[in-house]
């Protein structure tokens, strides 16, 4: 956080007065009660006029006036006297013309205007130039693909016999991974270079049906080049669970695999098997953004934010309001006030992520793995829990509107969510553990972790059979993440930005169940430093392939990698490289500055470190503080649809090893089997 940014953030309070009046409601909104603070209370709503919107700019005001001047706008020593300086408008103090620029100042008062009609909308405010410049984009980001990764893009596998992380340095020489994804029976890798290699599940044992897309069913048993794609800049590739989907640049989709519940989106008219890669004319006018597989459904989001499914209807998870089985693309009807920005499919159902960060999901809701069931305990009402066994149209999942969701990640029996404060969250199945609260007892609702997570941030989670793993960032731009369809596990390389400042875990979170932290092998490639830009600013397809082949070309002077922070060589003066000298060297210049800055680096890292440890034992403080509250009786509203598990921190002896580690979920009993 820079030093001209304050962030404060609001929540309210889970079991509070407030709380238990907003559940009352039951999503209607309050007419003739007040509840709030009164600091920052309207003048209309001191008056007994009726609550409105404007109301809320007024508060916006009071919000803006205490930041700037670090006292409350009103103040009064009790309501009554309160009251009166807020119609009569007698603030406690002016904001300081000094310190603060005119139009900010202006904002402030036209939102402590008296006359309600005379304040700007929130569309207004946002539309200042003061405002408009400092919006921050959406923090919702495309769902992670089902992907692997290590820092250099390479590939690693393990599972089916492999219990450690496995280097597969087998795809051709030059090439990177981009993207990986898993089906039941294979294998997917997008590489940097924008092509396509698949390959069959290492287990082996299944039939294949095409869904290599080599134009046979040969068991390539090393990745191997889609070469019907030759050309083609493959951006996106998701696999089910005998077929395959991907889509290039210019969002245009191909199937390959089998046909059987109609998922090549052809109306069975190209048979039973498609062994090679097949275009869907049906997107040709409606450029594809995004596709995800389930065992045996399709779904897509295009460039228009429209949603389209089709395969097998089962349970409802194509969101159509049937059972039916559909074999071209079928439009999901989504209300208009929702923007979709990402789409993934489990196994037999289906989730929607909007912009605003809320969930909506359809098809088998087994376990409580959408998130659909309702929870409610308390004192006034007693404990009642109403199950969904499944939904077939998009349905909203009111556990999960406490938070604002930007990454959901589907498994075969639970579900992990990452929030925009990069906290993980589980529901479903617990049998192994997997949902990491530390224990393997049923749980209802949805759960918010703490334990060696605690103080993270986390930027990547995916699902298994029975087990989940997640991904942290900490000061590093390549994170790892680890996608699994079902029973198959895949590995790849997903570039993304440090996401926001630091996130807490919040309170009440439960220990991992088992937590191990995996590193990945360190073996760099000169090729790392070239793709380090993030998947969304990719080079064209043409200037990949010129990429490749220099990359092929030998050079006599190939950079060594190192590892970070990188030692500082004294580089040649201007004069020793036969250059003129000039009165100050730029070599030297530069060799000077990026110390300076190094310097600035490792100091950030020292006082970040420091910090965490400090959370740590503020963490340690409260637990227990919260173990002594215990003792009493308990007595209490718990929050709706949201549950905690008893933390037991106690501090790891084993080395934190950064950023790089894999923190796995999930039961050594269980890993066998995976």
């Amino acid at each position: 956080m820079d030093n001209t940014t304050l962030l404060i953030e609001l929540e309210y309070c889970n079991g509070g007065n407030l709380y238990d009046k907003i559940l009352r409601q039951k999503d209607k909104l309050f007419e003739e009660e007040l509840v709030g603070t009164p600091y920052y209370m309207s003048p209309e709503l001191c008056q007994g006029v009726k609550y409105n919107f404007k109301s809320d700019i007024w508060a916006v005001g009071c919000v803006i006036f205490e930041l700037l001047t670090l006292k409350r706008t009103f103040d009064a020593t009790n309501p009554l006297n309160l009251c009166v300086k807020i119609v009569q408008g007698i603030r406690a103090m002016e904001v300081d013309s000094s310190q603060y620029s005119l139009e900010l100042i202006q904002m402030v008062h036209e939102c402590l205007d008296q006359d309600p009609e005379q304040r700007p909308t929130a569309d207004e405010l946002l539309d200042r130039p003061l405002l408009r410049k400092r919006r921050r984009s959406s923090t919702v980001t495309e769902a992670p693909i089902a992907v692997v990764t290590s820092r250099t893009s390479e590939v690693y596998v393990w599972g089916g016999g492999k219990s450690t992380p496995q280097k597969l340095d087998v795809i051709k020489s030059g090439c990177s991974a981009r993207q990986v994804c898993a089906g039941n029976t294979h294998f997917a890798v997008v590489t940097v270079e924008k092509e396509l290699y698949t390959w069959v599940n290492m287990q082996g044992g299944t039939k294949l049906h095409g869904q290599l897309g080599h134009g046979d069913k040969a068991s390539y048993r090393q990745p191997k080049h889609v070469e019907k794609l030759q050309g083609k800049a493959i951006r996106q590739v998701s696999c089910g669970d005998d077929f395959t989907v991907c889509v290039t640049d210019e969002g245009q989709l191909y199937a390959f695999g089998s046909d059987y519940y109609g998922c090549m989106g052809v109306d069975k008219v190209a048979g039973p098997e498609v062994l090679e890669p097949m275009q869907l004319n049906f997107f040709l006018n409606n450029p594809v953004e995004q596709v995800s597989c389930g065992d045996n459904h399709v779904v897509v989001l295009t460039r228009n934010k429209e949603v389209y499914s089709w395969g097998c209807g089962e349970y409802g998870r194509l969101g159509l309001d049937s059972e039916e089985d559909y074999y071209t693309p079928q439009k999901v009807d989504v209300p208009k006030a929702l923007i979709i920005v990402a789409v993934q499919c489990g196994c037999d159902g289906t989730f929607l992520l909007t912009q605003s960060g809320k969930v909506l999901a359809c098809g088998l809701n087994e376990f409580n793995k959408l998130g659909l069931n309702q929870c409610m305990s308390g004192i006034i009402n007693h404990e009642a829990y109403h199950e969904v066994p499944y939904t077939t149209s998009f349905t909203l999942a009111k556990q999960l509107s406490f938070y604002k969701i930007r990454t959901i990640a589907p498994g075969k029996t639970h579900t992990a969510a990452i929030d925009e404060r990069g906290r993980l969250l589980t529901f479903g199945c617990n049998k192994c553990g997997q949902l990491g609260v530390g224990n393997y007892k049923k749980r209802l609702g949805i759960n918010l972790l703490g334990g060696p997570l605690g103080g993270k941030q986390v930027i990547r989670v995916s699902c298994g059979d029975e087990f989940t793993i997640a991904a942290t960032d900490e000061k590093v731009l390549n994170s790892k993440t680890i996608r699994s369809n079902s029973s198959g596990l895949s590995i790849g390389t997903v570039v993304q930005s440090p996401g926001p400042g630091g996130v807490g875990s919040g309170g009440g979170g439960g220990e991992l169940e088992n937590a191990e932290f995996i590193p990945m092998p360190d073996s760099p490639s000169p090729l790392s430093t070239r793709f380090s830009e993030s998947e969304k600013d990719t080079l064209p397809y043409e200037e990949l392939q010129e990429l490749k082949m220099a990359s092929e070309a030998p050079s006599e002077h190939k950079p060594s990698m190192r590892a970070w922070p990188p030692r500082l060589i004294p580089a040649k003066t201007c004069a020793e490289k036969g250059a003129p000298l000039a009165p100050a060297c730029a070599c030297s210049t530069l060799q000077v500055e990026v110390e300076r800055l190094q310097g600035l680096v490792l100091k950030c890292l020292a006082e970040q470190q420091k910090l965490q440890q400090e959370n740590l034992q503020i963490f340690t403080q409260l637990q227990k503080l919260n173990k002594k509250l215990e003792g009493g009786q308990q007595v209490g509203m718990h929050s709706k649809g949201t549950q905690t598990a008893k933390e037991e921190m106690e501090m790891d002896p084993k080395p934190d090893l950064d950023s790089d580690s894999w923190c796995l979920l999930g039961t050594d009993s269980c890993r066998p089997s995976l």
